[in-house]
This record gives C-alpha cells, sequence and structure tokens, in this order.
C-alpha cells in the first residue's frame, strides 16, 4: 500500500511541476541570443527567450524552439532546428553534454543547408551548438497567483491532508523525494 501511495504522490508531483517551475528553468547564451533551458532528470528543452536579430529575420521568435531531447547522466541527445527564413524550420539530430561543472552545454550533428529559393535541403554541414549559463530565472505564468506553491501543489497537499496522507507527504518533502 506504501508503494501505491508514494507512487501516487509521485506522478502527482511530476504532473505539478511542469516546464515554467523555476527550479528548471535556466537562462543561457548562445551565439548572441538569450536562451531558457528547461530540464528534468530525463528530458530537455531549449526555447529562444530573446533571438539575436540575425535569428528573428531567420524566423526565430521569443519561446521558439531551438531543441528538445533527453539527458542520460550527463549526456544530451535529442532534435535541433534550423531557420530558413520564408523556408521555415528543418530538423536534425544532435548528441553532447553538460561540461563537467554544468555551466556549458555543447550539442554537435550535422545541421541541412537549405536552398533559399527552393526551400530545399542541398546538403549538411557539421554544427556545433555551445550554451553558456548566464544565471537563474524566475517565471510567473501569465494569470497565475504569485506565490511559492503552485495551485496543482496546493490541490495535492489539500487531497493528501484530507485523505489522511498529510505525513507521507511532508515526510517526502523533507527528504527531498
Amino acid at each position: 500500500m506504501l508503494n501505491f501511495l508514494k507512487l501516487i504522490f509521485a506522478l502527482t508531483f511530476v504532473i505539478s511541476c511542469s516546464f515554467a517551475s523555476a527550479s528548471t528553468l535556466t537562462e543561457w547564451n548562445h551565439n548572441g541570443s538569450k536562451m531558457t533551458i528547461g530540464w528534468t532528470d530525463t528530458t530537455i528543452t531549449i526555447l529562444y527567450k530573446e533571438p539575436r536579430k540575425g535569428m528573428l529575420d531567420a524566423g526565430a521568435k521569443p519561446d521558439t524552439l531551438l531543441m528538445n531531447g533527453t539527458i542520460t547522466g550527463n549526456d544530451i541527445s535529442g532534435t535541433a532546428r534550423i531557420f530558413a527564413g520564408k523556408c521555415g524550420s528543418f530538423t536534425y539530430p544532435v548528441f553532447g553534454s553538460f561540461s563537467p561543472d554544468n555551466r556549458n552545454i555543447q550539442l554537435k550533428g550535422y545541421a541541412p543547408v537549405i536552398d533559399r529559393n527552393t526551400c530545399q535541403q542541398i546538403k549538411t554541414i557539421p554544427d556545433t551548438l555551445d550554451f553558456n549559463y548566464l544565471n537563474p530565472v524566475n517565471i510567473v505564468l501569465p494569470d497565475q497567483p504569485k506565490s511559492t506553491e503552485s495551485n496543482a501543489q496546493e490541490s495535492t497537499r489539500k487531497l493528501l491532508k484530507d485523505t489522511g496522507f498529510q505525513n507521507i507527504q511532508n515526510n517526502q518533502m523533507r527528504e527531498g523525494k
């Protein structure tokens, strides 16, 4: 029964912890663009926060996805995008890792080269994506209360309290589970 309750708590916690959780978001520099990188133990998502002018011209806008993928230990693999103006964006596989101090990320792959007249891929070239850590980000979603606890966490706490499982949740939160 206790394992079942742990599972329920874990699922509720995962649902309540979204990409916008302040503890999983950080700001990074990538070729002069400010990026937002969010991750869990197993996934990573990289978005443009403030694209540089060249990227705006190519089609990247704030909150545009640059890369998403998986994390295994220190290794990252996933799908990155290049932006080709009126031709749109094109994806390609990338792999890489966090630096030992977790302040840099380097991803490598073979990016498509797009003919801007025909919007067709004409070849691929080696590409390296470097990200340098800037600082933590604290984000409050629009129309969300400015509290330290999300509505989902409040609902979970109330549900557990109402069903008599408040002590399990408090113990797991103290233990960092």
